[in-house]
């Protein structure tokens, strides 16, 4: 939860002012990975150890989860 917090303080924070044009990429990445992906990915794992699911998978739904919600903050940024 602590990252997710972090990706959201850096959303407000980071405003075009603030930030050289040529950093705006990274910075989404970041802020989308941190915000909408880490809280995915734990979403993903949590359900995978629920299940008693192996930790392969348990690995790989966390990253999938964290794709997921880096794709769905893009997507939600977009369409604001």
């Amino acid at each position: 939860m602590s990252r997710c917090h972090a990706g959201q303080a850096l959303d407000i924070y980071a405003t075009l002012d603030r930030v050289p044009l040529q950093e705006v990429p990274e910075l989404v990445d970041s802020i989308a990975g941190l915000k909408t992906g880490s809280l995915m990915s734990a979403a993903a794992r949590l359900g995978a150890i629920a299940a008693d699911g192996p930790s392969a998978i348990v690995e790989a739904l966390g990253t999938f989860g964290c794709e997921l919600g880096i794709c769905l903050q893009l997507l939600d940024d977009l369409g604001n």
